[in-house]
């Protein structure tokens, strides 16, 4: 730098000073973002070493005080054993007592403050952990997406996912905890399985599919001017209105169902499977 403004105050060309000097690499971005992710770690480093140390002196000084407690209690436990005096007697037994819950309270305290220490190590290793499997990470040339879904992840990496909208995203091991708020809904593996074969398929696929055949029921006026409705093996004779056609329904299905075990098999099956959301279940069978 002296030989570049030497080289001005003689009057000389200040550019030939500048040709002196090395022109640097620009650094990449995938570098800065390396050493970044490298000045984070040290710093998380410095402030694990010092709640280490912090937790080391907590945990030997409540020891040292615990001792002396427990050091107390059994020295005045050996001199009412002793002792015959029986005034004297109770004072030492009464300062065991002292001494046993000073111990105790100790014990105590130390267990909330070392608790509080260690979770606070236990996010700072998290962190640590996370930043160092960033930076050792398989890097892509460009950050993965998967607005189309993936049935399988090649390799551990970060990813942009959601970019489209809400995405169910499930772990290798088919475990992961995850954060529930009023109203949500959890898919079971089956349900999601079929969420994610029905995402497959072809919608105009759908519109092909025929729907079951209805047979209409037959209905006819008699001589004496009532109805005689008929519905597959069902018949209804001499129905004079609404109410009488639904008592008759009602009478024929408890006939069927006092003369035949079979058909309150049936009806037990189809209800039943009907609940669980199975369907009619096996109530086919039944025919």
């Amino acid at each position: 730098m002296q030989q570049y403004v030497d080289s001005i105050a003689n009057g000389g060309n200040a550019s030939s000073g500048a040709n002196n000097f090395t022109s640097q690499p620009p650094v990449s971005s995938e570098e800065q973002q390396k050493q970044s992710i490298t000045n984070d770690m040290t710093a998380l480093q410095s402030q694990l070493e010092s709640l280490y140390k912090q937790k080391t002196d907590i945990e030997n000084g409540y020891d040292k005080d615990i001792d002396k407690a427990k050091s107390n209690s059994s020295k005045y436990k050996d001199k009412a054993k002793k002792e015959k005096d029986t005034k004297k007697k109770k004072e030492y037994e009464a300062k065991k007592k002292e001494y046993d819950a000073q111990a105790k309270s100790l014990e105590k305290e130390k267990k909330n403050e070392i608790g509080s220490i260690s979770k606070d190590i236990a996010k700072l290793e998290q962190e640590l952990k996370l930043l160092d499997a960033l930076l050792n990470s398989k890097i892509n040339p460009v950050t993965p997406k998967y607005a189309k879904g993936s049935k399988n992840i090649p390799f551990d990496q970060w990813a942009i996912t959601q970019e489209e909208g809400a995405e169910l995203i499930r772990t290798a091991d088919g475990k992961l905890l995850t954060p529930l708020g009023k109203g949500d809904m959890v898919f079971t593996n089956k349900m999601s399985e079929n969420l994610w074969k029905l995402a497959q398929a072809d919608p105009s696929a759908l519109w092909n599919i025929q729907s079951p055949t209805v047979n209409m029921p037959e209905v006819t006026r008699n001589m004496e001017n009532n109805i005689d409705i008929k519905f597959g093996d069902i018949s209804l004779p001499n129905v004079i209105d609404a109410k009488d056609f639904a008592d008759n329904v009602e009478q024929t299905i408890r006939n069927a169902m006092c003369k035949d075990g079979k058909t309150t098999r049936c009806v037990t099956e189809v209800v039943s499977s009907k609940l669980l959301g199975k369907g009619i279940g096996s109530g086919r069978l039944y025919r």
